[in-house]
């Protein structure tokens, strides 16, 4: 059986080169401005010890464990890799890249979350990935571990944050992928997607 280790990284250039392939070829140079439409959802509402409160207009994940609330107008996306509960997309391209969000559900090995990244960072960086840490952060109220990893994917410069939860037996990978361009306001939609998650009660 692969190993997590052996299935992060092609699994990021999975979903990089299928938002490319979503996007097609605009056939203009022109820069383009993204745009990140969120909820008006209050991310200052549930603290670390009452992330089970789901917030008004969530949307659950396909194995029912958690639920948070996704950027206006983005649209799910069905996934042939085996363990993903939520892959939705942004309604247009933007620098010829259209934005997604991403979480991997799988098993937890039995390793440190920092051993993880660490793996994930190995392989991505044989995979010709630069690889650097990324910001601490919560993921309804639970540290997660992450880092960030850019490269040039169909002549496309393609930017990825991705983050390590673990929630009970299960250990959530959380990807958003963008271009190069836009990754500072991809990880403003990833920063409020984690503020609004709330964890399934059972």
């Amino acid at each position: 059986m692969p190993t997590a280790r052996a299935r992060l990284a092609p699994l990021l250039l999975v979903l990089a080169t299928g938002s490319l392939a979503a996007c097609g070829s605009s056939g203009s140079s022109a820069p383009q401005t993204p745009s990140y439409p969120t909820s008006t959802v209050d991310l200052n509402g549930p603290a670390a010890g009452s992330s089970t409160s789901a917030y008004a207009g969530s949307t659950v994940s396909k194995d029912k464990s958690f639920s948070t609330v996704l950027p206006v107008g983005w649209k799910a996306v069905k996934s042939s890799v085996s363990g993903v509960v939520i892959f939705v997309q942004a309604p247009t391209a933007t620098h010829g890249v259209r934005t997604n969000f991403s979480v991997l559900r799988q098993a937890a090995p039995g390793v440190a979350l920092a051993d993880m990244v660490g793996q994930s960072q190995a392989s991505l960086q044989q995979s010709g990935y630069a690889v650097t840490a990324a910001s601490p952060t919560t993921v309804g109220g639970i540290k997660g571990e992450g880092l960030t990893a850019t490269k040039t994917v169909q002549g496309k410069p393609v930017s990825e944050r991705q983050y390590f939860v673990q929630h009970g037996s299960a250990v959530y990978i959380t990807t958003m992928t963008s271009s190069a361009a836009d990754a500072a306001g991809a990880a403003a939609a990833q920063t409020a997607i984690f503020g609004s998650w709330a964890w399934s009660r059972s």
